[in-house]
């Protein structure tokens, strides 16, 4: 079942744009997975802000801004095999994909993000994360625990959190989401998905509307 998820693929068009191909790469297999288009692009916009907003606590870069876009375009892309440990057979797919435009780390890399999306620690006793070196380890802790909490703002799949933006107060990191109808379900859900960020960044974490 995982195998026939990517041994049929759509043609994609190459590019000497290294990005565009790792783009157009990504997406089609969101596309021949089925991947929920809605869903993925607006946790991407809410992941976004929530890593621009907080550069200065996470310390990573525009390299892992754009890993984070590519496994937010394929983290649920499981889903198409089974919900039950979707997460699992996602990564599957990400490292048996046919991904272009990546090396052998940066795909291992994605699929560990992707892997690692839902919840639970990160182990080193897991053979793909433990593979990893000390700093890659790190940079897949800091971008789950945003993917985390950003997938946990549209639990609901009804995209009503319209805008969100991420203070940090040395204690604690507070989210400000603005929404037109009533997201408690969104705030449970990224309440649900905070125990990692908080371990991670060593900051309570806090939401409220606006």
């Amino acid at each position: 079942m995982l195998l026939d998820a990517v041994e049929h693929h759509d043609p994609e068009e190459y590019s000497d744009d290294a990005r565009a191909l790792r783009r157009a790469s990504v997406a089609g297999l969101a596309r021949r997975c089925n991947s929920n288009a809605a869903h993925c692009s607006h946790v991407l916009r809410l992941a976004l802000a929530l890593f621009d907003d907080l550069v200065a606590l996470h310390g990573l870069g525009s390299d892992d801004r754009e890993m984070l876009e590519y496994a937010i375009a394929v983290h649920d892309i499981g889903q198409h095999v089974s919900h039950h440990r979707h997460h699992e057979h996602a990564a599957y797919l990400v490292l048996h994909g046919g991904l272009r435009g990546f090396d052998p780390d940066e795909i291992r890399f994605l699929a560990a993000l992707v892997r690692h999306h839902r919840r639970g620690e990160p182990k080193a006793s897991e053979a793909l994360f433990g593979a990893m070196s000390p700093d890659d380890r790190e940079r897949v802790r800091r971008l789950a625990a945003i993917l985390r909490v950003a997938d946990g703002l549209d639990r609901g799949r009804r995209q009503r959190v319209e805008t969100v933006s991420a203070t940090d107060g040395g204690s604690s990191v507070l989210l400000r989401l603005h929404a037109e109808s009533d997201p408690e379900l969104e705030i449970w859900g990224a309440r649900r998905r905070r125990d990692l960020f908080e371990k991670v960044f060593g900051r309570d974490l806090e939401v409220i509307t606006t």
